[in-house]
């Protein structure tokens, strides 16, 4: 056996300084608490949007590391939304709902509204559930009647501009009532 084998500079003693302080770095390096931080956003979005959570769900496995960032993503009733995740300088996770969700009874007044203000239409709007995220793009369809019958139900078509439920709408050409015929005025 050589001299230099045992020695505190031999290859296995090396090996064995290296293999303790990859252990005990390791053994310092924590994980966040994903359970409780998903755990934390059902909660926090039930209270403020007041909409059961369906669903959370987040990366298996992330280091406590001020300044990461990362994303998780929860279902409710009408879609799911982006929450953005932030670790702070104590490596706490903050979290923040990306796109508020959209009240469709909210849309459908609007659009009640709009058709009566705008063409005399007197309308009942049904949009396709209580809410939807505010994802920017998503488009969606609204039935709307007419309130004497006359006429066939139309769709009200809903575009979604931006994550705080800014939305244009617009309804078919073929749905709007005929135009009064204009009389040239004589001179």
């Amino acid at each position: 056996m050589s001299p230099d084998a045992l020695s505190p500079r031999g290859p296995a003693a090396r090996r064995l300084l290296i293999l303790l302080a990859t252990l005990a770095l390791s053994g310092c390096t924590k994980n966040l608490d994903m359970p409780r931080i998903k755990a934390s956003i059902k909660e926090g979005i039930q209270k403020q949007a007041g909409v059961a959570v369906l669903w959370v769900e987040c990366p298996q496995s992330r280091k406590a590391r001020a300044g990461d960032r990362f994303e998780c993503r929860a279902g409710v009733e009408g879609g799911a939304v982006t929450i953005d995740v932030v670790q702070d300088e104590y490596a706490n996770a903050q979290w923040t709902q990306r796109e508020q969700l959209l009240e469709l009874s909210k849309v459908e007044a609007t659009i009640r509204d709009g058709l009566k203000q705008n063409l005399g239409l007197e309308t009942s709007v049904r949009c396709p559930g209580p809410r939807i995220p505010s994802v920017v793009g998503t488009r969606f369809a609204c039935s709307v009647t007419r309130s004497s019958g006359a006429g066939a139900p139309f769709e009200a078509m809903i575009l979604i501009k931006d994550t705080q439920g800014q939305i244009d709408w617009s309804v078919p050409k073929s749905a709007l009532p005929p135009a009064t015929p204009q009389h040239p005025s004589s001179r």
